[in-house]
């Protein structure tokens, strides 16, 4: 039994219908085996929910670190780890449309996730953020909140364009979920934009489509 087929499956089923409406059963006979087996590696339904979200994160995870890192502005660096997160596919986006399913029904199994799996990148998005607000280039408004503004207005309108595909909200959200798609980009200018400086805010074009820019010195 391939474990990364069981993985993206049990994905899939969570994202669809949250871990508590989904089964061994039902993720057993989408990857053609059985609960038994199922359980033989998955001791419950959580910890195969802690395992394919570990998994599904992983490359997106180590996207934002290596984005967050280099000699760029701090802001041309947080513009690179936004477009990553807006731009989260396939397993990534499964993830973290099943990790807001739970956060929303306020289960425990999404506390114990994010500080087993996701609280280094936030808080890497969160040091990145302090620098360039010390740096002059981010308003400096509360960092939780500018890291909560970024992410309501930019992942949350890609994560229901992945429930709109998979026919969960009604096709609210266009079925293309680049970064350049309606509500998406909608997010990105009037959030993105509204966080910035005055010296940066005219460059937000640059940042969202190259993120180039190099440290001044």
């Amino acid at each position: 039994m391939q474990s990364s087929k069981v993985l993206e499956a049990a994905l899939n089923q969570f994202a669809a219908t949250g871990v508590d409406g989904s089964s061994m059963q039902r993720i057993a006979e989408d990857v053609g085996s059985t609960p038994e087996e199922l359980c033989r590696h998955y001791e419950s339904i959580d910890v195969l929910f802690d395992r394919a979200m570990a998994w599904g994160t992983s490359e997106l995870c180590a996207e934002l670190h290596t984005a967050s890192g280099g000699e760029d502005e701090p802001v041309v660096r947080l513009a690179r780890m936004i477009r990553s997160l807006a731009g989260a596919s396939g397993p990534a986006q499964a993830a973290l449309f099943a990790w807001l399913r739970e956060l929303m029904n306020g289960h425990p199994r999404a506390e114990r996730v994010y500080a087993e799996t996701l609280v280094a990148t936030v808080e890497e998005l969160m040091s990145v953020i302090g620098e360039g607000q010390f740096r002059g280039q981010l308003d400096p408004l509360p960092p939780h909140f500018v890291l909560a503004s970024l992410v309501g207005g930019i992942v949350f309108p890609q994560l229901i364009g992945y429930g709109a595909m998979q026919a969960e909200l009604g096709g609210v959200h266009t079925k293309t979920n680049s970064p350049g798609g309606g509500m998406l980009a909608a997010g990105l200018q009037a959030l993105f934009r509204g966080v910035l400086t005055d010296g940066w805010r005219p460059r937000f074009g640059e940042l969202m489509t190259t993120g180039s820019g190099r440290r001044s010195h």
